[in-house]
């Protein structure tokens, strides 16, 4: 039996829109990344005091989320998207990454609010390989939060 301290694995886990439809195949990521939150520090030289500095802490800024997968035809998703790169129509969305257990039940989630566009990008095209055309989507977002424990 899996303890709650058991090193999940991170290759099972689910992406969910909030705007779109019930995840289908068109919302299957081979991969996620840039959940990230970072605080700079200002540096303040306390006076007269050449030793010494007071550091004072920034907002906290956030990564950009990049999502991975096989290219796929036309969908909710592609339409967001392509609303935003091609027709400069913004709509944040926010989302829901899910990284499961070994059951298939949810264990640690991060809730991704208002993301929006930046890049997207595929994979070359090959006649010589037989390798899937893999794109790129690269979301700016406000904040992340993760959502632990789940019940599994």
């Amino acid at each position: 039996m899996a303890s709650s301290s058991d090193p999940l694995p991170g290759f099972y886990f689910s992406v969910e829109f909030a705007a779109f439809p019930t995840p289908d195949r068109d919302m299957c990521f081979q991969e996620v990344s840039g959940l990230e939150a970072r605080v700079d520090y200002e540096e303040i030289k306390a006076g007269g005091q050449n030793t010494e500095a007071l550091f004072v802490p920034k907002p906290v800024g956030f990564g950009t989320l990049s999502l991975k997968r096989s290219l796929t035809t036309s969908s909710a998703f592609v339409t967001w998207v392509e609303a935003a790169l091609s027709m400069f129509r913004f709509v944040p969305v926010d989302l829901l990454v899910c990284l499961k257990n070994q059951k298939g039940n949810p264990a640690v989630a991060w809730y991704v609010a208002g993301c929006l566009p930046t890049s997207w990008n595929s994979t070359g095209i090959d006649a010589t390989k037989s390798d899937l055309v893999i794109e790129t989507l690269d979301m700016k977002y406000r904040y992340f939060r993760r959502l632990t424990p789940l019940l599994s």
